[in-house]
């Protein structure tokens, strides 16, 4: 199912890559990190993203789930640090697909891969193509994007649709055959 392109505004608190000069692979969690206890909906997402990223894992092994990436852009006075949900590299095809996994669809899911995570990946990859895919537990098709949004049927095939930015409906234990 292909959606209708909409403009949006970019979230409160968002802080695009900009024009990126230099990136790395970081190998140690940046040291701001703390070690959190969530509850209610933010409980509910982060149970969601690790079960989701165990599937995507058993998926295939060219999946990597949540590189720390250092990254400077054109202006900045100090490295930024970013995590992207995952990254699977088809290295028949070039390309790096940029993983996010949300609960809920959202626009947010764009913002951070778009603006965010694939200039950066980008950077540290010259020459691959970057694509751009969200996992979600529920897909709401009036949720606007900027660009078409394609369903499709296993997170790593062939996209070779028409489209830039492909969601997976990941439900758990149904999708796991």
């Amino acid at each position: 199912m292909q959606l209708p392109k909409r403009s949006l505004r970019p979230p409160r608190n968002f802080f695009p890559a900009g024009a990126v000069e230099f990136a790395e692979l970081a190998l140690e969690t940046p040291p701001f990190i703390k070690r959190q206890r969530h509850t209610g909906v933010r409980a509910q997402g982060v149970r969601y993203e690790r079960k989701a990223q165990g599937f995507l894992e058993r998926q295939s092994v060219c999946y990597v789930p949540g590189p720390w990436l250092r990254f400077a852009a054109r202006g900045d006075r100090k490295l930024r640090w970013c995590q992207p949900d995952g990254l699977y590299f088809d290295f028949g095809a070039g390309r790096i697909t940029v993983v996010e996994i949300k609960y809920k669809h959202t626009e947010l899911a764009w913002w951070q891969i778009r603006q965010l995570y694939g200039p950066v990946v980008a950077a540290l990859f010259p020459g691959w193509a970057i694509g751009a895919l969200e996992v979600c537990h529920w897909f709401d098709p009036a949720v606007g994007f900027p660009e078409a949004v394609c369903n499709v049927g296993q997170p790593f095939e062939e996209k070779d649709r028409g489209c830039a930015f492909y969601v997976y409906v990941y439900k758990g234990k149904a999708h796991e055959g």
